[in-house]
């Protein structure tokens, strides 16, 4: 019976079975096998293993949970820096999909050639200035930067029905979870959520600890908002039933507010109103031009809009009263201008090099120009939150120069499809424009979210 159904019918019932598996995992050992069984699944719905296995890996992209963290510890261990690498279900995957590759053949472009060079600058730094740290900070850039050429070796036009449907099933399957979270006001207790493991009881806002933020199955609320940026365009592919499509998109939008991530708020207003009609209200408001004059539908619209901008308005009201706590000196955004200041304290300092891959913590934790430690000790949270900023402290000018020079040649091929109303490669124009804006106020370099980045420039390559 299941092979009467129509391949896409069959991978969408695989993808549901994953995230089941994904949700009742009772421990990580069941979580970390939850991919290979993917590749299974898959196998099962397009009887292509090839596929099936790439199609697995861009599942295991969007992972937060990891083994062995503790072995890869930066050090010296007392500065509380975190992991400087882990192992996760891309690095398992990785060896077979490479197999798979090697006798694919590259279309190059402009992009890989700047890519390259800024992995050979960076190793450069690192031959030059050895060290345990920048060690781990290499096998992780490596790792990421291997994954995005694997994508542009495999993926073809041909699977943009396939992405298309694992997108808006994550983004669905995260969304649920977020939401769940902030009906308990704390995390479920899965073990896909990977906030558990530093902060069992999540995070609060930092100035008023009665808005518990949802952080869906990532580390931290940031993650979950940069990710719903990243993801959200892609639900304008969603074809069925108008209810269900706007119901979906409430969802997605519902759970981006109670991130409570307002630098992310502002993001989501610059890219998807001035950019794309993308909202739901967007539509409403173009008719309403067109038409100008109230229809039942459209009171109906109105009515709901502002029954739930009253319910949601104490959270909100709550979240905008902290904005000036949070232009104090050591307020969230205070705190970010002084680690920008840090920032650029090191790049005036070592302005060619660096200070080295997973350096730029230990460097002004160990010597600092500003009094950012003086209420709190050193910690993971203290990275520069410039992800920009934190690459040109840790390569140099160059790296920058080399690493923007890559986004510039995939935002230039990306902006074709617009001539052509490609709108699944438009989608991941605005998740990548959105992801590169919203970098500039988060510590993204050595994270899961440099992976995003990379597949996302990958498909717009195809």
């Amino acid at each position: 019976m299941f092979e009467k159904l129509a391949p896409r019918v069959r991978f969408l019932g695989s993808l549901l079975l994953f995230f089941a598996v994904i949700f009742l995992a009772p421990n990580k050992i069941i979580y970390f096998s939850a991919y290979p069984a993917a590749v299974l699944f898959f196998y099962l719905s397009l009887h292509d293993l090839h596929r099936s296995l790439l199609y697995a890996m861009i599942l295991a992209v969007f992972s937060d949970v990891y083994l062995g963290a503790g072995l890869f510890r930066l050090e010296p261990a007392g500065f509380n820096m975190g992991s400087g690498w882990w192992i996760s279900p891309v690095t398992i995957l990785l060896p077979a999909m490479l197999l798979f590759s090697l006798k694919d053949k590259l279309t190059k472009n402009l992009a890989d050639i700047f890519l390259l060079l800024f992995f050979s600058w960076s190793a450069l730094i690192f031959i030059v200035n050895t060290d345990q740290n920048s060690f781990y900070g290499l096998i992780a850039l490596a790792e990421s930067i291997l994954l995005y050429f694997l994508f542009r070796l495999n993926l073809k036009k041909e699977d943009r029905p396939y992405l298309t449907a694992l997108f808006l099933t994550i983004l669905l399957f995260q969304t649920f979870i977020g939401l769940w979270q902030f009906y308990l006001g704390r995390p479920i207790g899965l073990i896909a959520e990977s906030i558990i493991a530093d902060n069992p009881s999540g995070i609060t806002t930092s100035e008023n600890i009665r808005l518990f933020r949802i952080s869906g199955t990532f580390g931290h609320p940031n993650v979950l908002a940069a990710f719903l940026l990243t993801m959200y365009p892609f639900l304008n592919l969603f074809k069925t039933i108008k209810f269900w499509a706007n119901t979906f998109k409430f969802m997605v939008i519902l759970a981006f507010i109670f991130t409570f991530s307002r630098l992310a708020w502002i993001v989501l207003l610059i890219v998807h109103i001035l950019f794309s009609y993308s909202l739901p209200y967007s539509m409403a408001i173009d008719r309403f031009r067109k038409k100008l004059h109230l229809n039942r539908k459209a009171v109906i619209y109105l009515s709901t809009v502002l029954i739930i901008i009253y319910l949601l308005f104490p959270y909100l009201l709550l979240r905008f009263k902290t904005i000036p706590a949070s232009l104090d000196e050591f307020g969230s955004l205070g705190t970010r201008v002084k680690l920008d200041q840090e920032a650029i304290s090191l790049i005036k300092k070592n302005p060619l090099t660096g200070v080295g891959l997973n350096k730029s913590l230990e460097a002004y934790i160990r010597e600092p120009t500003t009094n950012i430690f003086k209420n709190n000790p050193p910690g993971i949270f203290y990275k520069i939150h410039n992800t920009f900023l934190e690459i040109t402290a840790e390569t140099g000018i160059p790296g920058l120069l080399l690493f923007s020079l890559f986004l510039v040649s995939v935002i230039r091929t990306g902006y074709k499809p617009f001539l052509g109303k490609a709108m699944f490669r438009i989608a991941a124009y605005h998740g990548l424009l959105s992801l590169i804006i919203i970098s500039y106020v988060n510590p993204f370099f050595h994270t899961n979210v440099l992976k995003w980045l990379f597949l996302l420039s990958a498909i717009l390559l195809v």
